[in-house]
């Protein structure tokens, strides 16, 4: 499957900030990023966000015929 510069992904944070749970996120964090739109979510907040990416990106490939 392709990668793109912009799709989300798993960062460790480089400075605090605030999810928009509104929980901090420390510095040195595992935190999940959109790219796009600058955004920083938590651990938690990210483990959904991140299950239904994969999960669209699964089922592009299989009507793409590529392979996952």
């Amino acid at each position: 499957m392709s990668r793109y510069r912009q799709d989300p992904r798993w960062i460790v944070a480089r400075f605090a900030s605030t999810c928009s749970c509104g929980k901090p996120i420390a510095k040195g964090e595992r935190i999940y990023y959109y790219p796009t739109a600058r955004k920083a979510y938590c651990h938690e907040c990210g483990e959904p966000m991140h299950a239904r990416f994969v999960a669209e990106c699964q089922d592009e490939a299989m009507i793409s015929g590529q392979s996952w």
